[in-house]
């Protein structure tokens, strides 16, 4: 069980120095982790009474001890609630910010730059081929170095 700080209505400012103003701030408690989605979130903001019909809302949650500039993380996908729930394990209570329209914040996977696409059809002969990685942690005995496919 973790609580969640939300922090809604409001815009950031710019980086660095980045802040949330004018916006309203509650607590919402007793959430489980092991059934948390995006979806809650959506429901949190209509019991607000914070949504409105054909506004899109982002979500961002901030890693605990880090600050606005480089902590916050997309909130908008499995993959971002299995992130967020790292957190939540150790830190009982996370906060999360929300941005109607659109967010301009580098959490979010934004369209590259259209001009620098550049898209090539890959021979089927070069897919077929197995590349091998190594891995190492830092600080390992690299003579342990697992092998993977």
């Amino acid at each position: 069980m973790f609580s969640i700080r939300l922090n809604y209505g409001g815009v950031f400012t710019k980086f660095p120095g980045r802040k949330y103003i004018k916006g309203k701030t509650k607590y919402i408690d007793g959430i489980d982790s092991d059934l948390f989605s995006v979806h809650d979130m959506d429901e949190i903001m209509e019991l607000l009474d914070c949504v409105e019909p054909g506004k899109s809302i982002y979500y961002h949650f901030k890693r605990p001890i880090w600050d606005l500039d480089f902590g916050l993380y997309a909130l908008g996908c499995d993959e971002d609630i299995n992130h967020f729930r790292s957190y939540v394990y150790e830190h009982k209570v996370i906060q999360v910010y929300t941005k109607f329209w659109e967010t301009k914040l580098h959490t979010y996977q934004m369209s590259p730059n259209p001009t620098k696409i550049k898209i090539q059809k890959i021979p089927e002969s070069l897919c077929r081929k197995r590349l091998l990685l190594t891995w190492s942690n830092s600080g390992d005995d690299p003579s342990e170095e697992a092998l993977v496919f």
